[in-house]
This record gives structure tokens, sequence and C-alpha cells, in this order.
């Protein structure tokens, strides 16, 4: 498996001369993939896992306190990494996950052993047998499937936020959000949008430079659309990129003609495959080892088709342009209409956000002036989360959990289209591990890279929809990069009638296991509802909802 480590550490207690009876760590036990480098600081106490950027060994800033050593990696280190520490006068583990969230990372512990790793193997591995379904937590993931809690579904496995640090000490653990996106929002508001445009380009340039120098030889997963676009004309700069094109019979999903304008653009040979449904086992769930449903049935057709092409090229990684929708101000709203409000007052400026939202949403101006407007209330802010309730029972909706993500939590005070860039930008987190999980090489998500983060937090929203369209700002910043024909994209492919072939293909399969299932034996699912989904034409959104619950019934009847 790709992107996988375990580390466990032994405590025990022995004499020392500031305490009487010191809980310390006698031992450590990690292994780690290849991808992920190991890296010990300050006498084997210590331990950095995965990409960290730039090299540790350049700088001196390791404290003797790993709280402080944590806080000092959060401002200046990036990657995708994880750093673990003990006290050796406390005997205190502490545990920090950086904000992209590409390295997924759980823990347990007892008052002998602290486990961290990236699935439940990995805590197996030292006897941490906790394997009871938390079904409490199924429920919150069945209405909101990608807000990710501390608590996983299963009992005694937690999860560290990114940018989260986590301590424990003793029987006892505190969590602290480190890295604050609170603290990015804003720090732009005074440039141009021309200046935000080449700020954003030094950027995106010099992340994917030093992306590339650790992965010289990167597969790019192209859609034809702007965000995997991004990413691979800014790799194909500094190493050898290979280009895989995935498309479905539905002619949304038939992205070829964009792709191969982007190849040619390049100048680089592209792999170009159909992806069928008949190639998905819906009673699979590749999730099945982690402490949560994590995974969706349709991208095994993706992941199989990846592997088997980075394989014949010998690639270094898969690099996907995943988050970009997120973390570049897609937003579709008014919010940042009441934002320049909020920031500037009334004023001519004004009148034309108000086109742009207009222009980008396709909502009429009365539209727009009311949500506006109630983005301007002290109280009101977006929806934290979507929530989907209409296949579950009441008793699902009773448990809903008031748990806000941490991000959100240091950000309440922050102007409504700021809060719904943050809120998106957590959502993409959540989403870094739902590829190529049983392949040999890493999935590399460049545009949720923290320092792209930080910048495009830094701007002004209203930036990312100038002139009515979408990503306006990112856009702006590879208009020396990219060719007219996807810059000025209006559309998006999407993979919706691969899932309804799924679900069409399965649906007998499927209602047979839910009726019988897991979920409906602890009354959480509207078995009616449900059924009431296939007997008809069900819309996009319902047919993912149901693969999802299906998936989610495959991932409980693993730890039953």
């Amino acid at each position: 498996m790709n992107t996988a480590f375990s580390v466990a550490l032994r405590r025990g207690a022995c004499e020392h001369p500031n305490s009487k009876n010191e809980q310390v760590v006698d031992t450590w036990e990690i292994s780690a993939s290849e991808d992920l480098s190991v890296q010990w600081l300050r006498q084997d106490q210590c331990l950095v896992i995965g990409d960290c950027f730039p090299s540790l060994s350049e700088r001196g800033d390791v404290s003797e306190d790993p709280i402080q050593t944590v806080r000092s990696m959060a401002e200046t280190y990036w990657g995708r990494f994880i750093f673990i520490a003990w006290n050796h006068l406390t005997g205190a583990v502490t545990i920090y996950r950086d904000p992209s969230g590409m390295v997924p990372c759980y823990y347990s512990f007892n008052s002998e052993t602290v486990a961290i790793g990236t699935d439940v193997r990995s805590l197996d591995a030292i006897g941490l047998r906790q394997h009871r379904i938390d079904w409490d937590e199924i429920a919150n993931s069945l209405i909101m499937p990608n807000l990710r809690r501390h608590q996983t579904c299963l009992k005694g496995i937690f999860e560290v936020a990114p940018g989260e640090m986590v301590v424990i000490d003793g029987d006892r653990s505190c969590r602290d959000q480190i890295w604050n996106p609170g603290n990015f929002i804003g720090r732009n508001r005074l440039c141009t949008f021309e200046e935000a445009a080449e700020l954003l380009e030094a950027t995106m340039i010099q992340t994917l430079k030093t992306w590339c120098d650790r992965y010289a030889h990167p597969l790019v997963s192209v859609s034809g659309g702007f965000d995997s676009s991004a990413v691979a004309v800014l790799a194909n700069k500094f190493g050898s990129t290979e280009l895989l094109h995935l498309y479905t019979r539905s002619p949304l999903g038939d992205e070829r003609r964009y792709a191969a304008m982007l190849a040619e653009h390049l100048g680089c040979e592209m792999s170009i495959s159909l992806c069928q449904s008949d190639a998905v086992t819906v009673q699979k769930n590749l999730s099945s080892g982690r402490p949560r449903p994590s995974a969706r049935a349709f991208t095994q057709v993706f992941d199989e088709i990846s592997a088997g092409y980075a394989t014949r090229v010998g690639a270094s990684a898969h690099f996907s342009g995943g988050g970009g929708d997120n973390v570049f101000g897609k937003l579709h709203s008014a919010y940042p209409l009441a934002d320049r409000y909020r920031r500037n007052g009334f004023g001519r400026d004004l009148i034309s956000t108000a086109l742009d939202v207009c222009h980008t949403t396709g909502a009429s101006m009365p539209a727009v002036l009311g949500q506006a407007l109630r983005g301007l209330k002290p109280t009101s802010i977006p929806e934290a989360w979507s929530v989907r309730t209409d296949l579950l029972t009441p008793k699902v909706k009773a448990t809903i959990s008031q748990e806000p993500h941490p991000w959100l939590v240091r950000c309440r005070n922050v102007m409504p289209g700021e809060w719904q860039l943050v809120r998106n930008i957590a959502r993409a987190t959540a989403l870094t591990d739902h590829l190529n999980i049983e392949g040999d090489l890493p999935t590399i998500c460049p545009l949720l890279s923290q320092p792209i983060v930080e910048q495009c937090l830094s701007f002004p929203t209203w930036y990312w929809l100038s002139g009515g369209r979408d990503r306006a700002l990112a856009r702006a910043a590879l208009r020396a990069y990219l060719p007219a024909s996807i810059l000025d994209r209006r559309g998006k492919g999407a993979f919706t009638g691969l899932l309804a072939e799924i679900l069409h293909n399965n649906w007998d399969r499927i209602y047979d296991d839910l009726k019988e299932g897991l979920l409906a034996q602890h009354g959480l699912l509207d078995i009616a509802a449900v059924g009431e989904v296939g007997a008809q034409s069900a819309d996009s959104s319902r047919i993912f909802t149901v693969l999802y619950i299906h998936e989610t019934e495959m991932w409980c009847r693993n730890w039953h």
C-alpha cells in the first residue's frame, strides 16, 4: 500500500533527577512505505515522516520542547508529513500533521503504548485491537461524508486533523489547531488583481518545482479541465511528465477533446482509457483497512488504469489536480459581494462585483443581492457542511453532531466569503486519500500544498470571480502557460454517467445488501426511500448518496 507508516512508542517508568516516577519512551517501533522518508531529530527524540520542505537539516530551530518545535515547523515547513516527538522529562507524546492532509494520521493509546499510523493495521501491529463500530459516528458520516471528526468510526481510534497538534500525556490527550487558516486571511487584501495574479503565479511555480524535485517523473491525471491542466503544465516545466486521461461513455464524461489540446500544447504523449462500469465491484470497499469509510467504489476503475500505466512508464508518483475548485475560490455564492461591501462600502466597484456574481453563478440580481444582504448580518454565516438526510431515518437526524471542523472554529470572526473559502478547502483535505489506495505510488495533490493554500486565503474573495469567471485569479496567474481553449472554458466534465451506470447495473445487489444490512439493522436507513431511488430516474446527487451508503455498508461488514 502506498503512503503507509506505523509508529509504536512503548512507555515505561524510570527514575529521573527531576521526578520520582517519570513516564518515558523505552522503544520506538517504526515502519514506513518507500515514498515516506524517515528523519530523526534531536538525539532520537523527534521523528519526521514524509516530505518536509525545506530540509530540516538546513535549519537549527528544533527546540528542547516538542510543542515549541511543532509551532516552529508549522510556520516554517510545508509538504506532506507527520511529526512525532516525545518529551523525555514528562513522557508526553506529541503528534503534528501538516495542513495538506496528504498523509493520513490516526492514533490510539493506552497506559503502556501509543500507536500512530495510516490505517488500522498499523495500530493492530502492537495489539491495540479496538474494533467496535461507533454507530453514532457512522450516522454522522452518512449525513456529512466529508466532515472528518476526531473520533473515527471505530471506537478508541482517533484522527489528527490537518494542521493539528495532539499531545498524549498518560491516559489523556489534548488537541490544538496549530496551523490557523485565519492567520492568512486578508494578508494581501491591498494588492491589485494583477499583483495578486503575479504572487499566485510565483507561488504555484515554486511549489510545483519543489514537488518535481522530489518526484521527478510524475504521472498527471488530466481531465481537460483547468485544475489538472494547471498541475500538468507547471510540472512539465520541471520534469519528465506523463499524461493520463480517463473518459466515460456519457457525453459529460468525455473530455478527450480538451485533454488532447493540452497534450498538444505541452508536446507530450497522452494515454487515453475508457472507464467502464463493469470494472467496478460494488461489494469491495478499498478503505476497509481504515477506521472510517473513505473510498468510493467508482474509483476502482481509475486506480486500476492509473496503476497499470504508471508501472509501464516507470512513474515516480501520481499528481492530481484535486482540490483546485476549493482552493481557487469557486464559491458559487454572493458572499464575496458581502465581503467587498464590508471592506470597502458602497461604490461603483460593488456593482461590478454584483454583476460578476450573476455571471459566474447564473443567479438573478435579486437573488444575488438577497444572499449578500443576509451575509451582512453578524449572525449569518454560510452553511457549515452540506447535510443529506433524505434516505435516512429520524434516528439518524437526531444524532447530528454539532462538532465543527477545527479550522472553522479558528475563523468565527472572518467575513462570510472568507469563511466559505476556508470551509471549502477543509472539505478538500478530506478527499486526499480516496485515490490510488492499493497502488505502490503516492498521490500528490500539489494545489493543496500549504504555500498555495495560504496564498489563496490571503486575497480578497471577489478576485476569484472577477470578470464573471470562476477561479478568475488562478486563470490570470496561468494565462501565459495554458491555451485559451482551456483557460476560457465555462463548462466542466463529470463522471455522473459512470455512477448512474454502476447503480443501474448493480441495483438488485445494492438494494438487497442495504435491505438486509447492518445500517438497516441499526435503524439508520429508510429502506422505502432507498427503494424509490431504484424505481425512478434519480438525480445525480441521489445516485451518489445511494452508492455512498452502500459503500458504508460494505465497510461496516468488514468490522462487524
